[in-house]
Order: structure tokens, then C-alpha cells, then sequence
């Protein structure tokens, strides 16, 4: 059995599930054990899953407009999805927020978007507590008035972005 070791002396590692999809209905579930992207390990769990949705319409009913995407940390999930799905239709700027390299699995593969699209630009932002190097990013960013802005990510996060565009 392998334990899950502390990230570091100021912050303690969490137990992390990771799903891999493997094929049209399989699913390997596992427990993070190295976060440091040089060296992951995922120890295998034996569980039964079951496996609902997606559910909701965000990002569906999309008007002609140029786009913001925020996401942070797990909240990055829907719009890589989209991206996954196809390239985007309008100017779209995805600000993805985490607070380490580490916590950042999809960087290469959202980079690797970003290179290969024109109407996609990326702008990955690694912040702990003090948002104001978002706040900073945002105002460069032209064309505010006339964005659709889509958030996603943690609750105090989406709160700060919300008041700080308002």
C-alpha cells in the first residue's frame, strides 16, 4: 500500500481521485500518490463507478461574440471539452487559474490548442491567494465590453472575477 506524501511543509497533499478513460465504457479510478508532474504515480483503487451526466447547458447556447473563458483548477473542465470537441468559432481568451504547475495537468494539451488555433488565445496563471495579477491580466485583454464571459472554477474565485468585471 503506498501512502500519499505531503506536497509540502506548508500545505499537505489531498488525496486526489483520477479517472482514465480507456476505451468507449471503460474507466481505470485511482488515487493520486506523486503530484510532482515529473514523477506521477496513480496507485489503482477497486471500486465500482458509476458514471452520470453531463448535465446543464453551459457553454451550449453560445451567441456570435468574442469569448472569456475563466476557469480554475477543476473548472478548466468544460472548456477543454470544447476544445477537445473542435476548434473555437469566435476570439476566445481561456484564462486558466491554478495555484501550481502541479495542480495543471492539461497545460501542454491547452497549449497545444492555443498554437494550433487563431481565434485562441491562452494565458495560463499560476496564483495562490492574491488575485491581482488576475485583475491585471483582464484589463489588457481588449474588447471587454462586447465578451460573453464564462466562469468556472471555485465559488470564491468566480465571486472576485464577478465583482471585479461588474
Amino acid at each position: 500500500l503506498e501512502t500519499i506524501p505531503p506536497r509540502d511543509q506548508l500545505r499537505p497533499a489531498k488525496p486526489r481521485l483520477v479517472l482514465r478513460h480507456h476505451g468507449d465504457r471503460a474507466v481505470e479510478v485511482g488515487v493520486l500518490v506523486t503530484p510532482a508532474p515529473q514523477d506521477r504515480r496513480v496507485a489503482p483503487v477497486d471500486v465500482a463507478v458509476r458514471v452520470q451526466g453531463p448535465y446543464g447547458t453551459f457553454l451550449v447556447d453560445r451567441i456570435e461574440a468574442p469569448e472569456l473563458w475563466v476557469a480554475g483548477g477543476i473548472g478548466i473542465t468544460p472548456f477543454l471539452a470544447l476544445l477537445r470537441a473542435g476548434p473555437v468559432i469566435h476570439p476566445t481568451d481561456l484564462v486558466y487559474v491554478y495555484r501550481e504547475t502541479a495542480d495543471a495537468p492539461h497545460l501542454a494539451e491547452l497549449t497545444g490548442y492555443s498554437a494550433s488555433q487563431a481565434l485562441l488565445r491562452f494565458h495560463p496563471l499560476a496564483l495562490q491567494e492574491n488575485p491581482t495579477p488576475l485583475f491585471e491580466l483582464l484589463e489588457t485583454l481588449p474588447d471587454m465590453a462586447e465578451r460573453q464571459v464564462y466562469l468556472c472554477g471555485p465559488p470564491p474565485l468566480v465571486d472576485a472575477i464577478t465583482r471585479q468585471l461588474r
